[in-house]
């Protein structure tokens, strides 16, 4: 498997290539274990070796009349670990070996993991900065006493690990790890291919990429017909020579490039500019509208946690009943939810047939009682946290019920 290349292609360089299960920031982490070159001529020969050739001359090699073949399975959802198996399924084939893979929903992958319905799984896991590695690598803690998801036992790796675990002597405690991380690679339960640690050049490498999207947007925005100068234009009271002092005073007759640096100047240093419509700083107007963002924001966030929350556990606690069905079918019903129609349905219903609740506004005429804002947020609040429901929904199902298969310890 060429590990380099999936790290300098798929994941833009962004996370280096290891040979061992503690990422390199860690205080536990050693690279003086083996190493693994991408070297597909000495695989073929090892192959060869084992008896596995291409006797049949379709590029797959087999052995006792079965072809080298198995399935790989991973989460669904995820562009670079779907863009990672592909890779390697091609990476694998260029040797002669047939794998298969097979996208898990993140709602049932755990299920395969602990159940160890699988050949081979593309997976990942955070290790803290104190590293849990018996979780993961001792032979007793195989599902469901803890998360050895390889199902891999050796006597001498778990004496290791657990010698770790009860001393409290730092230095000797990073040499049974150390030990630890050279029978893993030597062994090789599981493949390590890449430690995202490199988040921090994120920021560095977006804003020349927000710099392009703003210059096309403002490309598009002048490109597009009309222009503030619209409502002007189309009164036949205004006069040729005032639009185009009107259009000197604003700016615009100046060349594209000059405004858009005049704009992101402004932008950056918070000079936005008065609007349009009142002559008024577009600070001012934003700041007025806060607090009813706020408002609308936080009641949605409300409404979505105290849906999401019973959703999510019952679902986790009663896993595989009628009631994890129903709650998957409502989560799943809501992330597929137009919002504008959901919004437009609610309306129809509750503020037009009903006539319970106000269609629009914040308050009423001549109200503004906590009561009237009340009744005005109910609905634009629903719309909004329908679909934020159902996803956090999943996402607490899917760690609660990962958590509930763990087996957890109590440390002195």
């Amino acid at each position: 498997i060429d590990r380099e290349l999936i790290a300098q292609t798929i994941l833009d360089g962004l996370a280096p290539v290891i040979h061992g299960p503690i990422q390199t920031t860690s205080w536990a982490f050693t690279d003086s274990v083996t190493h693994y070159a991408y070297d597909p001529p000495r695989a073929r020969e090892l192959l060869d070796e084992a008896g596995w050739r291409d006797r049949d001359a379709d590029g797959i090699r087999d052995r006792d009349g079965s072809p080298l073949a198995f399935t790989l399975i991973t989460q669904a959802g995820f562009t670079i670990r779907e863009n990672v198996a592909q890779t390697i399924q091609r990476q694998l084939r260029d040797v002669g070996i047939d794998m298969h893979v097979q996208l898990i929903d993140g709602t049932a992958i755990s299920t395969f993991w602990f159940e160890g319905r699988f050949d081979a799984l593309l997976h990942w896991w955070h290790m803290p900065a104190d590293p849990e590695m018996t979780l993961f690598f001792a032979g007793d803690r195989v599902p469901p006493a803890g998360r050895n998801i390889n199902y891999f036992a050796d006597a001498h790796l778990t004496t290791l690990l657990y010698a770790s675990d009860r001393t409290v002597d730092r230095q000797e405690r990073r040499r049974l790890l150390h030990e630890a991380q050279r029978v893993i690679a030597d062994l090789l339960p599981e493949i390590p291919l890449y430690n995202v640690t490199r988040l921090d050049v994120v920021p560095s490498q977006a804003i020349p990429l927000l710099l392009i999207i703003s210059i096309l947007i403002f490309a598009l925005i002048h490109a597009a017909p009309g222009g503030p100068l619209e409502m002007f234009l189309a009164n036949p009271n205004v006069r040729p020579e005032d639009i185009e002092r009107l259009r000197a005073a604003l700016g615009l007759d100046r060349p594209l490039s000059v405004q858009y640096l005049s704009w992101l100047r402004g932008f950056v240093t918070g000079e936005w500019g008065y609007s349009f419509t009142d002559g008024r700083p577009v600070s001012d107007r934003l700041l007025e509208r806060l607090p009813a963002t706020l408002e609308l924001l936080g009641s949605a966030i409300l409404v979505a946690a105290s849906v999401a929350l019973p959703l999510g556990v019952f679902g986790a606690v009663r896993r595989r009943t009628w009631i994890d069905r129903a709650t998957t079918l409502v989560s799943f019903a809501g992330i597929s939810l137009p919002i504008f129609w959901f919004g437009l349905v609610l309306q129809l219903i509750f503020a037009v047939a009903l006539g319970w609740l106000p269609s629009s506004g914040r308050t009423s005429f001549g109200d503004g009682t906590v009561l009237d804002r009340l009744r005005h947020v109910i609905l634009p609040a629903i719309m909004l946290a329908a679909v934020h429901a159902a996803v956090w929904s999943r996402f607490l199902r899917s760690s609660m019920a990962t958590a509930l298969h763990e087996r957890h310890r109590d440390h002195a």
